[in-house]
């Protein structure tokens, strides 16, 4: 497969630099020049939770020096960001301007995998909750996450479903129209990009996240700002289903293709 799109970015890679990467930030690049990405942004992961044991894994040091290498060798050939993905839950927000404030990065994405320290869908979280607390309680954790100002884009909305479709069924947004609608407004209001992650599609899941039907909704509401994510942790998932994903976006309508360089958004048409 090779994109065929003039401007084409994979925004949500891992590397080893992340405890879950299998690949290295070299391989990854070597994978989106074959496939004809115009720019990768790895987004390594960021657990600020103290009761979490990869907490501690997030090296800034050998990141960046691994992300100056890539960017010597690959110049000219790929355009390489270094982002962060943090992993949001309001009883630790105050704790992370101040891991902002002493490292540098291209962008900042807030994704939501934890509610009071329980793995959103898992058994525990799910205990004594109806199906729609368990939704709700999730979509409420990324409106607090976008509220915060934190963050320059939503990672992977909709990641309920990863383990919510196997819990509780056949998933549709619209009865959190409400409480999406809530989201969406807030992050037009503040000029917040939103992802379409097509890691649901490789991981067998059988959606993007959000789905297609949720980015209508966005669309509707006046949002225009999105940006790609395969959430790769293998060379083989960078770029999954992109070309897909770019006709299908298209039938909804006109969108703003955003990339950045140290936190300052760079808009292009889709």
């Amino acid at each position: 497969m090779k994109i065929t799109q003039p401007f084409s970015l994979d925004y949500q890679v891992h590397s080893f630099r992340s405890h879950d990467g299998r690949a290295s930030i070299r391989e990854h690049c070597l994978r989106a020049v074959a496939l004809g990405l115009t720019e990768i942004g790895f987004s390594e992961h960021k657990d600020t939770d103290p009761g979490d044991k990869y907490t501690a894994y997030f090296d800034d040091t050998l990141y960046s020096q691994e992300i100056e290498a890539a960017q010597n060798e690959f110049s000219g050939q790929l355009v390489i960001r270094k982002g962060i993905e943090i992993d949001y839950q309001k009883w630790f927000e105050k704790d992370i301007p101040a891991f902002l404030n002493v490292h540098q990065f291209d962008y900042v994405m807030g994704t939501v995998h934890f509610l009071d320290r329980v793995v959103i869908m898992s058994k525990e979280y799910n205990e004594g909750k109806t199906r729609e607390e368990a939704y709700r309680g999730y979509f409420t954790a990324v409106l607090d996450s976008v509220k915060s100002g934190l963050f320059d884009f939503v990672g992977h909305l909709e990641y309920c479903n990863r383990w919510g479709i196997a819990a509780w069924g056949a998933y549709s947004p619209e009865p959190f129209r409400d409480i999406l609608t809530e989201i969406f407004t807030e992050m037009i209001a503040r000029e917040m990009t939103l992802e379409f992650n097509t890691g649901g599609l490789h991981r067998g899941i059988g959606v993007t996240l959000p789905g297609l039907e949720t980015m209508r909704l966005y669309h509707e509401l006046g949002g225009r700002r999105m940006t790609f994510g395969s959430d790769a942790h293998h060379p083989d998932q960078l770029a999954h289903e992109f070309e897909w994903a770019i006709t299908h976006l298209k039938e909804i309508g006109e969108w703003q293709f955003v990339s950045f360089e140290d936190r300052k958004p760079i808009l292009r048409p889709l």
